[in-house]
């Protein structure tokens, strides 16, 4: 099962929102598909407290995309 989560830009990464779909996601913080995708690809490698780059636009967040391995 694959879940997007919106987390805040600093170091303890609180969940901000968790959504089912990169589609979802998207439609919660009002961008479009392809920047979440993008920026989960981005955030995957960053160590949590690297600084938000001046002039962002992601408004205090960070998305993560988080893959659960489920036991059957």
């Amino acid at each position: 099962m694959t879940l997007y989560m919106a987390v805040t830009p600093d170091h303890l990464e609180l969940p901000l929102y968790i959504a089912d779909s990169a589609e979802e996601m998207a439609d919660w913080a009002g961008i479009k598909v392809s920047s979440v995708k993008q920026q989960c690809c981005r955030n995957r490698n960053r160590a949590p407290f690297n600084r938000q780059i001046a002039g962002s636009t992601n408004k205090g967040r960070r998305f993560r995309k988080i893959t659960i391995e489920e036991d059957e």
